[in-house]
């Protein structure tokens, strides 16, 4: 059986990541002979994103803005084929837990909030909160592990293919699929630095504007930030 997988952090989801989880969703790499996935693993690290000549992202901050601003939206999540199964799991390692655990408690009771957002707009999907060694490629090697029969399908943009190669080394039903970005699209690392400018020009506000998901405010969403 085929389950496809995608991986983020998401500080913050932008159109590109929604694409790919909409590409892993309908698993548009399925082999014509093979049937494609009725299960997707949506995998999201609550890991704070603190980089040198960064703007800093916490980890609570970007799930608070995923329940405020995406997950409550009409039609984010909604366009799942009938009789497939959407796993939305946010992912902590063990050391983060540990050194920050009122921190985790704050985002446990947001993921749930999430989960209610889902269910009030009427889309079925498990939303969990789990703890692992280090990160999600960490619960994707034990989901292959735990499910030894099955075929798991890594999405990912084709620039980030090398990342994922060391995942052969812990399991072999684990397979990486790979796919050119969308055109015109912003990268997290570009729309961060635009969340630390505080004037932007006319282009960089048109950029904004195409940056996220149909129906997510940019604005909105740099201002929570």
């Amino acid at each position: 059986m085929r389950k496809t997988v995608f991986i983020g952090a998401m500080k913050p989801m932008t159109a590109g990541h929604y694409q790919m989880i909409q590409q892993a969703i309908a698993d548009t790499k399925c082999p014509p002979n093979e049937l494609p996935a009725k299960e997707t693993y949506i995998l999201i690290s609550v890991q704070d994103r603190i980089k040198k000549g960064q703007f800093p992202i916490a980890g609570e901050t970007a799930i608070e803005a995923f329940a405020d601003f995406y997950s409550n939206v009409e039609g984010f999540l909604s366009d799942v084929p009938e009789g497939n199964k959407i796993n939305l799991i946010f992912v902590a390692s063990n050391k983060f837990h540990d050194n920050n655990p009122e921190r985790i408690e704050v985002i446990k009771s947001i993921v749930q909030r999430i989960e209610q957002n889902l269910i009030s707009r009427g889309v079925t999907a498990n939303v969990e909160f789990t703890l692992v060694r280090s990160g999600p490629p960490d619960y994707l090697i034990s989901l292959a592990e735990a499910h030894a029969g099955d075929k798991l399908i890594l999405y990912v943009g084709a620039d980030d293919v090398n990342k994922y190669k060391f995942l052969s080394k812990y399991a072999n039903n684990i397979e990486v699929s790979s796919f050119d970005r969308f055109a015109g699209g912003m990268s997290g690392t570009e729309i961060r630095k635009l969340f630390g400018t505080d004037e932007l020009s006319q282009e960089e506000l048109e950029r904004l504007q195409s940056a996220f998901p149909v129906g997510v405010d940019p604005m909105a969403v740099r201002d929570f930030y």
